[in-house]
């Protein structure tokens, strides 16, 4: 039995010593960013949210901002002339200023360098099944040998194996499109995670209800796909849960081909 914890961070000010180049002081681009997600609320005040509402709001805002090349360039922009000095840090762990902090400094490898995220790698299809929203029927819950103390958002990788048994449970329960879910691999979105507990017979139907002292449910709730095709870019599943940065799931592309445009 493993248990598994994010890295330290610093709880420090948003605020950093110098400004972008583009003359915008590091402070405001995170909150125009922010507005600009409807997350405002959640970098401004996030001692008035719970847990499992800041959680939330992280997920929505890393998936919306995959989508906008516009944002994740500011991003960048942010920690130009910084040199990897930078220490604008992260005042709420697992909401949205990680998010944002997390990709301004992206590292070169996302998944090899821990960043202020938890990424997982499930089996085709229960890593799709799980992006469905439980009011849509959604799983809700992965069964799996091992435990963590963690609890937040996790990045959600589908692996290269195809579990035909979670094809079949699907479609009992009335999942559709479950040969898109079976083909859907690489980072898929996000989730958060917010109980482990042993399996006692209990969270039908996705969680297996044998008794047994060797399987624990993992709770998942507030689920968000990325719009685009799942970003793969030569990164492989991995074993057990471990930090990673949210730039493997916002798209780490876009961040290296502006640094190559600059040189």
């Amino acid at each position: 039995m493993t248990t598994m914890t994010l890295a330290p961070c610093h709880r420090i000010s948003l605020a950093c010593a110098g400004t972008t180049t583009r003359g915008e002081d590091y402070p405001a681009t995170f909150h125009r960013i922010a507005g600009d997600l409807d997350a405002g609320a959640f970098l401004d005040a996030p001692h008035l949210y719970s847990d499992r509402q800041r959680w939330a709001a992280a997920v929505h805002v890393a998936v919306r901002l995959a989508g906008r090349s516009e944002h994740l360039l500011a991003l960048r922009d942010r920690c130009a002339g910084c040199d990897g000095g930078c220490v604008c840090g992260i005042v709420d762990p697992g909401g949205v200023s990680s998010v944002l902090c997390d990709y301004a400094q992206s590292p070169a490898d996302p998944v090899a360098s821990p960043g202020h995220a938890m990424g997982l790698t499930l089996r085709r299809p229960w890593a799709s099944m799980l992006m469905v929203p439980s009011e849509a029927g959604g799983k809700t819950v992965e069964n799996r040998t091992d435990t963590t103390t963690y609890r937040g958002p996790v990045l959600i990788y589908a692996g290269a194996r195809l579990d035909h048994a979670g094809i079949e449970l699907g479609r009992r329960q009335g999942l559709q499109c479950m040969d898109f879910h079976a083909c859907q691999q690489g980072w898929l979105g996000a989730a958060v995670l917010v109980d482990v507990h042993r399996a006692r017979g209990c969270c039908a139907p996705w969680g297996n209800t044998r008794r047994t002292q060797q399987l624990y449910h993992w709770v998942f709730e507030s689920p968000a796909r990325l719009a685009r095709r799942p970003w793969r870019d030569g990164a492989r599943g991995f074993v057990g849960l471990q930090p990673v940065s949210w730039s493997a799931l916002i798209n780490p592309k876009v961040l290296r081909d502006a640094r190559e445009g600059q040189g």
